[in-house]
């Protein structure tokens, strides 16, 4: 029977970081539509988690990593760095995958 006890607390310990909550966005975009150099806010749950935020534009094969400017367990901020291109992106959180809001990424103004 101790044996069983003592398996079972180490399945737990191997397996605690893969049965954590995920984040979950709620909210959406702060701004739906941002221009390039601006900043996007998300809102939501378990956000503190989030340690990279990903930029994926339709059609193109390699996504941009994002600079994360503040984040608490509600709200995540990011800018949009100035020469992202005009376009429709997939937002990647690590950890938690992508998520249902499309970000739409406009011209910075020149």
């Amino acid at each position: 029977m101790r044996f069983r006890y003592n398996y079972a607390i180490l399945v737990l310990l191997a397996c605690g970081p893969s049965l954590q909550s995920q984040p979950i966005v709620t909210s959406g975009f702060t701004f739906p539509t941002v221009q390039a150099g601006q900043k996007a806010t998300l809102t939501g749950t378990g956000l503190n988690a989030v340690t990279v935020v990903t930029l994926q534009l339709e059609g193109k094969p390699t996504p941009a990593d994002i600079d994360v400017s503040t984040k608490t367990d509600t709200s995540l901020s990011f800018s949009v760095r100035p020469l992202t291109a005009t376009g429709t992106y997939t937002v990647v959180l690590t950890p938690g995958g992508p998520i249902p809001p499309k970000l739409s990424v406009t011209a910075a103004p020149a």
